[in-house]
């Protein structure tokens, strides 16, 4: 079984991301034909885990999540419940309960009375129209999940209003401007339009890097090209093994003795160093799909790439060693970082140094969770809204902290043969009293 626990750990949801790219490819023109999701729930790998087992629980999509589906692709029966796939409004490919999807579009449902709707993805308290800096015995609580028009107001604060069944106002009140852009920027609210791009931004890849990559207890000494040209093959690359791996190593920073090009005539393989034997380093190439509406009412099309580099922490020696949590993840692009969060910035109570004991908290989550090695473990609604946030506090970009959350992320069964559900028993460990089963007995 170690040569399970040495795979790539995200070889899944690289599977899923290419899975059905044409789906988003298509849909993403068209905003108007979305759904959304009637309550939050968690979204499962469309990829059938190698070997068989349960599919990996991938992330939490909140209530009011705008989702694309390919309505042509059949329903999957997972536990006796038929689950669809769909790209959600933040680009992921996902399996998620059928019952839990609206049947009727987003915008059949909530009527437009301008150019865009507001949702809100959590609680949030509205000054009424009057008063924009009033005290909360004034304003009114917005539920998460709520849809909100809108109302155009130059120079002044953005008035929001939602009507009740009777034709009156269910909610009226203001946010300025700033806080307005800056809730958007935190991922607290969302705003689409029938003609907005859905997903804008979309993961329509993963590539793991094998060849530079290290298991636990492994020390690089050389690359070969036999190696780089498999990466190669798998990427969407041009060229030859040499520029791939001169790529690599300037994007990660990797040194590299002497000329590969040399190297690789006269023995096949070219020198470098860095690993130990406490840890593993995993590499990845991340390409998205950015979607742009234009002002002739074109979308158009840019792809980016990210470099994902994982840190990983191993429990004990030799080729036995498992890698039970990822220390720390560093995200680049073009040769710049855009994010290198550590596993305690999300758990800094989680005791990792200087070993993670067997029957340590940490150690206990990565059982439960199937033997996958987490940066971050999503156990409730409470769970992702903190986790995202702190993702989103690095780099400022809704859609890219739900990609790299769901990217990094291993999330605890929901149902378990004990007395006490394994995601309880890890919201518990790495929430602790702030976590939603905290006083669950």
């Amino acid at each position: 079984m170690v040569h399970l626990f040495r795979a790539l750990i995200w070889a899944a949801i690289a599977c899923a991301a290419m899975a059905q790219s044409n789906v988003a490819a298509a849909d993403a023109q068209l905003a108007a034909n979305a759904h959304f999701v009637t309550q939050g729930t968690f979204a499962l790998d469309p990829a059938v885990p190698a070997g068989g087992g349960p599919r990996r629980i991938l992330t939490y999509v909140p209530i009011s999540t705008l989702v694309m589906r390919e309505k042509s692709l059949p329903d999957i029966i997972i536990g006796g419940q038929p689950y669809a796939q769909v790209v959600t409004q933040n680009g992921l490919t996902v399996l998620i309960l059928k019952r839990v999807l609206s049947e009727r579009t987003f915008f059949s449902v909530f009527k437009l009375t301008g150019d865009r709707l507001t949702i809100f993805h959590d609680d949030y308290f509205l000054c009424p129209a009057d008063n924009a800096e009033c005290t909360e015995d004034q304003g009114q609580m917005v539920p998460r999940g709520s849809v909100l028009n809108a109302v155009a107001a130059a120079g002044g604060p953005r008035r929001l209003q939602a009507q009740d069944g009777s034709g009156g106002l269910k909610w009226d009140g203001v946010i300025s401007e700033a806080r307005y852009l800056d809730e958007l920027n935190r991922g607290v609210i969302s705003e689409v339009g029938p003609s907005t791009p859905l997903p804008s931004t979309f993961m329509s890849r993963m590539l793991p890097l094998a060849s530079i990559s290290t298991d636990c207890g492994q020390s690089k000494k050389s690359v070969t090209e036999r190696s780089v040209s498999a990466d190669l093959k798998l990427s969407v690359e041009t060229g030859d093994a040499v520029s791939f791996l001169t790529r690599l190593a300037g994007l990660f920073k990797l040194t590299i003795q002497g000329d590969i090009a040399a190297g690789f005539r006269r023995s096949g393989s070219v020198e470098i160093e860095y690993g130990d034997g406490k840890s593993a380093l995993k590499f990845h190439e991340l390409s998205l799909i950015q979607y742009s509406a234009q002002a002739d009412g074109r979308i158009t099309q840019t792809t980016r790439k990210l470099q994902v580099q994982a840190r990983l922490k191993c429990v004990g020696d030799g080729p036995g060693a498992l890698p039970v949590v990822i220390t720390q993840a560093l995200v680049s692009e073009n040769g710049g970082f855009l994010a290198t969060p550590k596993l305690l910035d999300f758990y800094p109570n989680l005791k990792i140094d200087p070993e993670i004991e067997n029957g340590s908290k940490a150690f206990e989550v990565y059982s439960l969770v199937g033997r996958q090695p987490f940066l971050t473990s999503i156990s409730s609604r409470v769970a992702y809204a903190r986790l995202l946030r702190i993702w989103n506090e690095r780099i400022r970009d809704p859609n890219l902290a739900n990609v790299l959350l769901a990217v990094f992320n291993a999330t605890c069964p929901a149902v378990g043969t004990g007395n006490l559900k394994p995601i309880v028993a890890c919201d518990r460990a790495l929430e602790g009293e702030r976590g939603i089963y905290a006083s669950l007995q």
